[in-house]
């Protein structure tokens, strides 16, 4: 466990690589979590700063957040909804404002039981999109010196894209020589080609995973060579978009560097923690796995996660723990999250033995696969993992065949109750509209969950997302049929301008 005493190095910028360096800046928009640093610019940091550049990261996220105060920007940055409420809101600043809330009233019957639960009306909603949201993207296209800076990179998951659009336009504006370079899981597939043939601000997209291809691009910019060709880069040529592919994928997982947290909690206590998470604590966020390792044997009909690829690669258990050791001494805090999709099953013994032997003060949330005996659970909430997602998704041996979870319902309900009786926080839901599934189903589960009123509750019910990478989109042996882009897409993107299928 000599990892565990492994000095920050992988945190402080390393010899340069080249004679010219650049400065980068790194932006975390809204509608981020406001609870959590982001992992992609806190990677890629410290990759730059091991190449010797200097990196800003910045948490525009967390400035909006103050703004408006923290119950209603936590809400608006939880939401999962078909309502694409966040990038709605940013719209008029992306692409200028067009009048068509009363449209949107209407495709979201919804949205009034949003507003009240978010304790404002629509119209304040409203006013938000067409004045506050605008005005807060001009204001932070001014207050920093961004001609400091050579690039500019913006990180964009979930409804992160409208108010990144709405600065990258105005930044390429105001400062035409900037590079501006986008990625993040908006970016995969042909995302990422649509977004860079649609939208001029955009220079370059990375396609996949970042950690290796974004210092290369760097390193060809800061010699005014053109990054096209490196596999993963998107970008324009002569006016026609270029791909060379997927970047590709990180095999040895120990050679990555800790992610660099500074930025996020310098911007948070300068701003005041209340002011910006309410009653919330901070928790880092860790990576020890990428990939599915049930996925390779598997795939989940309803996943759209690892379009870049299911193969599965982890950290070593040693490394891990070093990880987490580290973080928590420099940041003090022992609050974690891995944003792994599965767990890796030799963890158990050698990671989480050691760390209950060790006897840590860690919180560590992971998503896991519900086939883990009792056993398995009490060394889990021993080492600290005490919160756990393990897709059950449903309370039907039928449904779950039905998604191919290889899994039961019996099984689901052992880990339900033991992982309680062990004092661990399960989430779970509760998935329909399957392909085949019948009303059997439902009356059978709704048995089964009268006689459960003593374990958690699912934290949600609702029918599945038709997400872009799962089997249900691209597989035609599934009865799928008539595919198209939710109505709210059209109400976010112009007409005409990006092809929103």
């Amino acid at each position: 466990m000599e990892a565990l005493s492994r000095p920050l190095e992988s945190l402080e910028p390393k010899p340069l690589t080249s004679l010219l360096t650049t400065g980068i800046a790194l932006i975390n928009m809204p509608f981020a979590m406001a609870d959590r640093p982001s992992i992609q610019c806190g990677l890629l940091k410290s990759e730059l700063l091991r190449a010797g550049h200097h990196v800003d990261v910045h948490y525009l996220n967390l400035e909006l957040a103050a703004e408006i105060g923290a119950p209603l920007y936590n809400e608006i940055a939880q939401l999962r909804s078909d309502m694409l409420l966040g990038d709605w809101l940013f719209s008029a600043a992306a692409f200028g404002y067009r009048p068509n809330e009363e449209a949107y009233h209407e495709a979201c019957p919804g949205v009034d039981g949003l507003c009240a639960k978010l304790g404002v009306s629509f119209e304040q909603l409203c006013e938000m999109r067409r004045k506050l949201l605008p005005d807060w993207i001009e204001r932070w296209a001014a207050k920093i010196d961004w001609s400091a800076y050579t690039v500019v990179g913006f990180t964009s998951t979930f409804e992160q894209n409208a108010a990144a659009f709405g600065l990258a336009r105005l930044l390429k504006e105001q400062y035409p020589e900037l590079t501006l370079v986008f990625g993040g899981a908006n970016f995969d597939g042909g995302m990422g080609k649509e977004f860079v043939r649609a939208l001029p601000f955009i220079d370059y997209a990375v396609v996949g995973e970042g950690d290796k291809v974004f210092p290369e691009m760097i390193e060809r910019l800061v010699v005014g060579e053109s990054p096209l060709g490196l596999p993963g880069v998107v970008g324009r040529r002569d006016g026609v978009v270029v791909e060379s592919g997927p970047a590709p994928q990180i095999k040895d997982l120990d050679a990555i560097p800790d992610p660099s947290y500074d930025e996020y909690f310098a911007t948070l206590f300068r701003l005041g923690r209340e002011q910006v998470l309410g009653d919330t604590s901070p928790l880092l966020l860790f990576e020890s796995a990428r990939g599915c390792w049930w996925g390779e044997k598997q795939h989940c009909t309803f996943c759209g996660l690892n379009n870049n690829g299911m193969n599965f690669r982890s950290k070593s258990p040693q490394e891990v723990a070093g990880q987490l050791s580290r973080l928590a001494s420099r940041y003090k805090i022992v609050n974690f999250e891995a944003v792994d999709n599965i767990m890796n099953h030799r963890y158990l013994e050698q990671l989480c033995t050691p760390l209950a032997e060790r006897r840590y003060d860690y919180r560590i949330f992971y998503e896991v696969k519900a086939n883990l005996t009792p056993a398995q659970l009490r060394i889990l909430a021993k080492a600290g993992i005490t919160a756990i997602q393990p897709g059950i998704e449903s309370l039907s041996t039928h449904v779950l065949s039905l998604m191919r979870k290889g899994i039961t319902m019996l099984r689901n309900v052992r880990v339900l109750k033991w992982a309680y009786y062990y004092g661990m926080k399960v989430s779970w839901n509760i998935l329909t509209g399957f392909p085949g599934e019948t009303e059997e189903d439902y009356v059978q589960q709704a048995h089964v969950v009268s006689l459960l009123r003593h374990l958690p509750p699912p934290v949600g019910c609702g029918p599945i997302w038709l997400e872009r990478f799962s089997p249900y989109y691209f597989d035609p042996a599934f009865p799928v049929r008539d595919v198209k882009p939710l109505r709210y897409y059209s109400l976010i993107y112009p007409k005409g301008e990006v092809d929103v299928n």
